[in-house]
């Protein structure tokens, strides 16, 4: 010191191995009511310090990042480690958005990989479906209760997976479907796989069906009903 005096003393510093987290960017899955869940995962918190961060990045423009602009951040919820997801809405009709995860802990910040997802044309969705566009497979829609069908050009017909080609009249809560073999039926999303058939009246159960082959059961006539699925 200033008077030239010293000591000596053995000191013990413990290094921690610590690197910025390893994050990746998961699937984005459309809900039916206008909003998309997208996913991440924690690979590697990056040592002991844990994550104090994570959430999405989402722009109109490739590769989003915090410095530009146009990038919206979301944040998740702070567990340490795993996976996440967040809902998002308020999103365009019928445009692309690019989305990456992202994670912070005490080294930095590490981005996953870019990915992206289009947002189908509001006039076109089947909203009395709540269905979601099946990506990578165009004029498909997937619905929690209905299940998959193709929707082409919108002038009302589908062809559903199971029930084949069907005339589509939507209601406020619910749909009236015209079959060329059962006529007009009604259901909705807490009835089906129960529909009201208006040609006798009645109610009758879609069981399913093998190959080309329906069946339904009728309430009314007690009885099996087949049908050649065209």
């Amino acid at each position: 010191d200033e008077k030239n005096a010293s000591i000596e003393a053995v000191f013990v510093i413990s290094l921690i191995d610590e690197f910025r987290p390893i994050v990746r960017t998961g699937k984005s899955v459309f809900q039916g009511d206008g909003t998309v869940k997208i996913s991440g995962d924690i690979l590697d918190t990056g040592g002991l310090s844990g994550i104090t961060e994570r959430g999405f990045l989402i722009s109109s423009y490739a590769e989003p990042s915090f410095d530009q602009n146009h990038t919206i951040q979301h944040l998740a919820d702070n567990n340490s480690f795993g996976g996440f997801e967040i809902l998002v809405d308020g999103l365009g009709s019928g445009k692309r958005y690019h989305y990456r995860a992202y994670a912070i802990n005490a080294e930095g910040v590490s981005n996953g990989a870019s990915q992206s997802f289009e947002t189908p044309d509001s006039q076109l969705m089947p909203k009395w479906s709540t269905a979601s566009p099946v990506q990578g497979a165009e004029n498909w829609w997937q619905s929690l209760w209905f299940g998959s069908f193709f929707m082409g050009d919108g002038n009302g017909w589908i062809m559903h997976e199971k029930l084949g080609w069907l005339f589509v009249l939507p209601q406020e809560d619910s749909v009236w479907l015209w079959q060329d073999d059962l006529g007009w039926l009604w259901t909705a999303a807490d009835i089906y796989p129960y529909l009201y058939r208006d040609a006798e009246d009645g109610w009758i159960f879609f069981h399913g069906g093998r190959a080309e082959l329906l069946l339904f059961f009728s309430f009314e006539e007690t009885r099996w009903i087949q049908i050649l699925r065209q």
